[in-house]
C-alpha cells in the first residue's frame, strides 16, 4: 500500500513519448497528446525541428501563464472582484549559446521573462 499523501500536496504525472528526432508526444490522464517539436530552423548537429507542434520553452511559457491566471482568478474571489476578460501575454529571451555550439561550461538560461496582464 503506498503512503498516504498529505492533501496539501498534488501530484501532477505527464507522460512523453518520442516521435523521432526532437518531436514528442506528451498526455496527461485522458486527454488528448500534445506534440512538442522545435521550429524547423532550430538545429542541432545531425537533428533539427521539424515544426510539428510546440516548443519545450512555449510550454514553459504556457504552464507559467496559466498558473498566474488561477492565482489571479483566486484573488479576484477572495477579494468579492468580478473579473472578466484577463488575458496574459509572456515573452521570454533565451541563450542558446551553449547548445548550439556544444560548450558544455555554457548552460542555456533565460536572459528575461516577462508578462503583460490586460483586463
Amino acid at each position: 500500500m503506498a503512503d498516504e499523501q498529505p492533501d496539501y500536496l498534488a501530484i501532477t504525472k505527464v507522460r512523453l513519448t518520442s516521435l523521432g528526432g526532437l518531436a514528442s508526444s506528451m498526455t496527461v490522464k485522458d486527454h488528448e497528446p500534445i506534440v512538442a517539436d522545435e521550429p524547423l530552423d532550430f538545429a542541432t548537429g545531425q537533428l533539427a525541428g521539424g515544426d510539428t507542434g510546440w516548443t519545450p520553452v512555449q510550454y514553459q511559457l504556457a504552464a507559467l501563464i496559466s498558473c498566474a491566471n488561477v492565482a489571479i482568478a483566486i484573488t479576484a474571489q477572495d477579494q468579492g472582484f468580478q473579473l472578466d476578460g484577463l488575458e496574459i501575454r509572456a515573452q521570454s529571451d533565451l541563450d542558446l549559446r551553449g547548445l548550439l555550439d556544444g560548450d558544455p561550461d555554457r548552460q542555456p538560461q533565460f536572459l528575461h521573462v516577462g508578462l503583460e496582464l490586460r483586463v
